[in-house]
């Protein structure tokens, strides 16, 4: 969708293979932006990108469908996925930055999608 020419008009030219990093767990974009996906079991500590613009840490962290039928079943597998979330998840982003009243930077935010599995579940707690 990247190439489509629409895009292309209005961004220019995004993808660039060769000096760019396009695979299926990332995309380095030629306009110093990085989509990067991670599998709920792995770790998602010390997150940033490097460009010649500066050092960044995730402006935006989606996180999609992230709960199994395992981590419904007992008390401990919930608070589990909790924990992760607010350990490791939550710590990857950003807190905004203010010099007296004007903010310099946005905090970084958080999108949670999915089907809730039970009541107590993680989505329907941090809802």
């Amino acid at each position: 969708m990247l190439k489509n020419k629409r895009i292309t008009n209005t961004f220019g030219v995004l993808i660039d293979t060769k000096k760019r990093v396009v695979n299926k767990q990332e995309i380095e974009l030629t306009n110093n932006t990085k989509i990067q996906a991670y599998s709920w079991g792995s770790s998602i500590r010390g997150t940033t990108y490097s460009c010649e613009e500066g050092e960044f840490r995730p402006s935006i962290i989606i996180l999609d469908d992230i709960l199994s039928e395992d981590d419904i079943l007992t008390d401990d597998a919930k608070q589990k996925v909790m924990n992760k979330f607010s350990k490791e998840v939550l710590e990857v982003g950003d807190k905004s930055v203010y010099r007296g009243k004007k903010q310099l930077k946005s905090a970084s935010k958080f999108i949670v999608l999915g089907t809730p599995l039970a009541q107590d579940c993680f989505i329907n707690q941090i809802k």
